[in-house]
């Protein structure tokens, strides 16, 4: 899942402050099925959630 949620606010006449955020979850990193050559291969890694502002 992403989100991502954005504001601009003009204070005053040509002043803009504008922010954004940003949500990420649930993501994996690629994974290649003919690169295992063991039953013992643990599949794709799970990547943390972040937020970014």
């Amino acid at each position: 899942m992403t989100a991502a949620l954005g504001i601009t606010v003009t204070p005053v006449k040509d002043l803009k402050v504008d922010m954004n955020w940003r949500y990420a979850n649930k993501l994996y990193s690629s994974l290649d099925v003919y690169s295992y050559s063991s039953a013992s291969a643990k599949g794709a890694l799970q990547l943390p959630d972040y937020h970014l502002i």
